[in-house]
C-alpha cells in the first residue's frame, strides 16, 4: 500500500496473487494485465509448467521511504530461484527486478519477464461477441523496441479456433510491453470494469540480454474472465542444468505511452471481412504529431508488405480529425495460408511511423 493517489489514503500499488503472478498499479489505474516471475514451456505441446513463489521476505521501509524491497523464493520441478523486487510507486510505478535461477533439468523454453493479459474483442472485430460493449480488453497491442532501433506495433487478436504463437527475433532487445493504448471510455462503455484505466506494462532489460525472441501467445477465449494473452522474452542461449543464470529488468505500469521518438503511432486497426468475392480491407489509423515536422510539400506514402496474398488499392489519407494518417488497402489473391503483414508510413525514404505488424488468417 502507498498513498499514490491521495496523501490521505493508502492505495494498493502491488499485489502478489499466486503461482509467480503479480500486478502493479500507478496513479489512477485499475488492475488489469499481470506479470510473472518466470514462464516455462508456454504454448508447448508437452504442457506448461507454472513455477510459484513459495516464500517472501519484506524489508520494512523507513517512515519516509519512497520504495519497498521484497525478496522471494521461486520453486518448480525444473527451476529454483531467488528474486529481488524494488517497488517504487508513483504516477508510473516502477519495479527493479533481479533474479538468480538454478535450472534443475533441461527446459525446452524459458520465458523471462512474462506479461499476461486479456483480449476479448477490439476494433479489428475478428470475433463476434454479443452485448452492448464495443471493445473488451485489458491490453490492445504488443509494442516492441527492437535491437536495430525499429518500433513495432502488433494489435492483439482473439483467435477463433486455436492458439497462435508469433515470434519477433532480435539482438539486444531494447524494450517490450503489452499496452492499453485506447484511453477513451466510449470505446468500452463499461462503467464497472473501466478498461480505459487498465495499466500498460513495459519491460526494459536491465543488462544485455543478448540475442533472443519475444514470443506472443494468443489463445481463444469466449469471455473476459480468462487471461488469453501472454508475451515474454526467450533467450537464444538457454541456461544449462546445474548452472546459475542471472538476469534483471525494470518493469513499469503507466497510463500514457513509454518515452519514444516522435513517430506516428498506430491507434486503430479495423478490418472489413471477406464477402463472396470481395477481399478483406484493412484500415489503419496512425497519429502522434509528426505532421508539424513535415515539409509543406511532403508526400506521405505507405510501404505495405504481405507474406501471402496481394496488396491492392493502397491509399494514404490525412486524417483531419486526429491530425494523423489513415491507410487503406485490400488483401487479395490466395489467402489459404496465414499472411504476415507490415505497414510503415514514409516521407520519401524516411520512416515517420512505427511499423504495424499483423497476422491475418481467413475466418479468424
Amino acid at each position: 500500500l502507498y498513498p499514490v493517489n491521495s496523501p490521505r489514503k493508502q492505495d494498493e500499488v502491488a499485489s502478489f496473487i499466486g503461482a509467480s503472478y503479480f500486478r502493479l498499479l500507478g496513479a489512477r489505474q485499475r488492475y488489469g494485465a499481470s506479470l510473472r516471475g518466470l514462464a516455462i514451456d508456454t504454448a508447448e505441446p508437452s504442457g506448461e509448467e507454472f513455477p510459484r513463489f513459495t516464500e517472501f521476505w519484506v524489508e520494512k521501509p523507513g517512515a519516509h521511504a519512497s520504495f519497498i524491497q521484497v525478496f522471494a523464493l521461486l520453486d518448480s520441478p525444473s527451476v529454483a530461484g531467488a528474486y529481488r523486487f524494488v517497488i517504487k510507486p508513483g504516477e508510473t510505478t516502477f519495479v527493479e527486478e533481479e533474479a538468480s535461477l538454478f535450472v534443475r533439468k533441461e527446459i525446452k523454453k524459458l520465458g523471462l519477464a512474462p506479461l499476461t493479459s486479456m483480449f476479448l474483442v477490439g476494433e479489428n472485430r475478428t470475433h463476434f461477441v454479443p452485448g452492448f460493449r464495443p471493445e473488451v480488453h485489458d491490453s490492445d497491442g504488443l509494442l516492441l523496441h527492437m535491437g536495430d532501433g525499429q518500433w513495432l506495433w502488433r494489435p492483439l487478436v482473439n483467435p477463433q479456433k486455436s492458439h497462435r504463437v508469433s515470434r519477433f527475433a532480435t539482438d539486444n532487445l531494447t524494450a517490450f510491453g503489452l499496452l492499453q493504448r485506447d484511453r477513451d471510455s466510449r470505446s468500452y462503455e463499461d462503467l464497472a470494469a473501466r478498461y480505459e484505466l487498465r495499466p500498460s506494462l513495459w519491460v526494459h532489460p536491465g543488462a544485455n540480454w543478448g540475442a533472443g525472441t519475444v514470443e506472443l501467445v494468443e489463445i481463444p477465449t469466449p469471455n473476459e474472465f480468462h487471461d488469453n494473452i501472454v508475451a515474454y522474452w526467450v533467450p537464444k542461449q538457454k541456461p544449462a542444468p546445474g548452472q546459475e543464470f542471472q538476469w534483471g529488468c525494470t518493469l513499469s505500469a503507466f497510463l500514457n505511452g513509454p518515452d519514444r521518438p516522435a513517430l506516428e503511432a498506430v491507434i486503430g486497426t479495423r478490418i472489413t471481412p471477406e464477402h463472396d468475392k470481395d477481399p478483406p480491407r484493412f484500415v489503419i489509423d496512425f497519429t502522434g504529431g509528426t505532421v508539424a515536422s513535415l515539409a509543406t510539400n511532403a508526400t506521405v506514402q505507405a510501404k505495405v508488405q504481405a507474406s501471402h496474398g496481394e496488396v491492392r488499392n493502397l491509399v494514404v489519407q490525412q486524417n483531419e480529425i486526429t491530425g494523423g494518417w489513415r491507410v487503406f488497402f485490400d488483401l487479395g489473391g490466395d489467402l489459404n495460408e496465414e499472411a504476415d503483414l507490415r505497414a510503415t508510413l514514409l516521407d520519401g525514404n524516411r520512416a515517420i511511423s512505427e511499423t504495424w505488424v499483423y497476422r491475418y488468417a481467413r475466418g479468424s
